[in-house]
């Protein structure tokens, strides 16, 4: 009887600690659609972008946005020194393989570009302002519509005792009386201008290789690059610089 007392503190003390560390986690649904899954998909696509999994994240804060090309980070471990990381990403693609029952896999081709804290800091002043963080997901706002066309939004935040996973469907298609869609306008336009997002993609995109790319969420065919008639989708000419990375999807 006189080993069962150490033994029971010590599962006790293993349990406490564990549920000292354990996040609240809320994957809100869409309005229409299964949250879960979306993200469940795009794990597998952080993995693939070198992007943290926020759900496992210590900072003490961490915002991520998602749009259709593009992936911003900034975060924080103490509220005064902000830290930034713009990824760039397209996803190539033969489009004669998709008419084929097992397509080959697609390539993902991406860069990563560290922003100076002074600018994070206003990227998290931008997040605030806008009241971002305060806005509940579509599927929680009164009369947010959802369609099969336009743009989706998405938002992670993470902190040291919750994780929160949010999205929105075209918030410019929204009623203008709507609070919440101006509010996320707001946000979308200032940070464009901010860290001159459509700028940094154009840089990135003249660097791919010749093919035809799609993003995210459009299937828009986008050809971009230097013809190369020795190039073949199924071979390594092409191939990226050092400067990049190269990914499979």
């Amino acid at each position: 009887m006189k080993y069962k007392l150490p033994i029971i503190l010590l599962i006790f003390f293993s349990l406490e600690s564990f549920c000292q560390n354990k996040k609240t986690i809320d994957i809100s649904a869409y309005y229409k659609g299964d949250t879960a899954q979306w993200r469940k998909e795009w794990c597998k696509f952080s993995d693939q972008l070198k992007l943290d999994n926020l759900i496992n994240s210590g900072d003490t804060f961490h915002f991520r946005y998602w749009q259709d090309r593009q992936v911003l980070d900034i975060w924080t471990n103490d509220y005064k020194t902000f830290h930034g990381l713009v990824t760039n990403f397209a996803i190539k693609y033969n489009p004669d393989n998709l008419k084929k029952k097992k397509p080959i896999p697609n390539k993902v081709f991406s860069n990563q570009i560290k922003l100076d804290t002074s600018i994070a800091h206003e990227a998290y002043k931008s997040i605030v302002d806008c009241l971002v963080l305060d806005i509940p997901s579509e599927g929680k706002i009164k009369d947010w519509k959802w369609g099969c066309d336009g743009m989706t939004y998405d938002f992670e935040i993470s902190t040291k005792n919750s994780y929160l996973y949010k999205a929105y469907w075209s918030p410019d298609a929204q009623d203008s009386t709507l609070a919440e869609a101006r509010q996320i306008e707001s946000f979308i336009v200032r940070i464009n201008a901010l860290l001159k997002l459509n700028k940094e993609f154009d840089k990135f995109s003249i660097t791919l290789p010749y093919g035809s790319y799609r993003f995210k969420y459009s299937i828009i065919r986008l050809v971009v690059g230097e013809y190369n008639p020795n190039y073949s989708d199924n071979n390594n000419e092409n191939t990226l610089d050092d400067a990049r990375d190269e990914f499979y999807y």
